[in-house]
């Protein structure tokens, strides 16, 4: 009888660290919150593309995340370990990291073609009932991109220009 339980227990156990490894990739990897309906429109062959978006880079309605932000905290993409090991920004840093996903000049309208997985870092912004309201996947060693939920046209196609890459990294380097 004792071996059953045993056997129970280990079970569930395994289960259980499946599950949340499951959820963990899910949680971090997915775009399933990803609305590109505003992203479609401005690929609207009115002007070029570019255009478009630039035309947008003022609309209050592109401002990252779109929300009043509470919190932000920064996530190595490391699997599981990185909710053991996040870290939350001040409002200094909060207000500097906003003005950096707002700012154009911080990146550049050239074509990325990297996938989620390869991002080193997990931006999640969250609003006063800790409820997630923003996310960016951030990859700079090979890639120097973002990709982010919500779209914003500031942010063109998520390609970091050379200032943004600096301008980034001395955040980062500050926690």
């Amino acid at each position: 009888m004792k071996f059953i339980k045993t056997l129970l227990i280990v079970f569930a156990l395994c289960l259980g660290s499946v599950y949340l490894v499951y959820w963990d990739i899910g949680d971090r990897l997915l775009l399933d919150k990803l609305d590109k309906t505003e992203q479609i429109k401005l690929a609207k062959p009115r002007n070029t593309i570019e255009e478009n978006y630039k035309k947008e880079f003022n609309n209050p309605k592109f401002d990252f995340p779109g929300k009043e932000i509470s919190k932000i905290k920064i996530y190595k993409n490391t699997p599981v370990i990185s909710r053991f090991t996040a870290e939350t920004l001040d409002k200094k840093q909060q207000e500097e990291i906003i003005q950096f996903f707002n700012n154009p000049e911080n990146f550049s309208f050239e074509k990325t073609s990297w996938k989620i997985p390869d991002a080193e870092y997990i931006i999640r912004f969250f609003d006063k009932n800790k409820e997630e309201i923003g996310k960016v996947w951030l990859c700079l060693n090979d890639c120097e991109a973002v990709k982010s939920i919500p779209f914003s046209a500031k942010m063109k196609f998520g390609s970091l220009s050379e200032i943004g890459k600096k301008k980034i990294i001395s955040i980062l380097e500050q926690n």
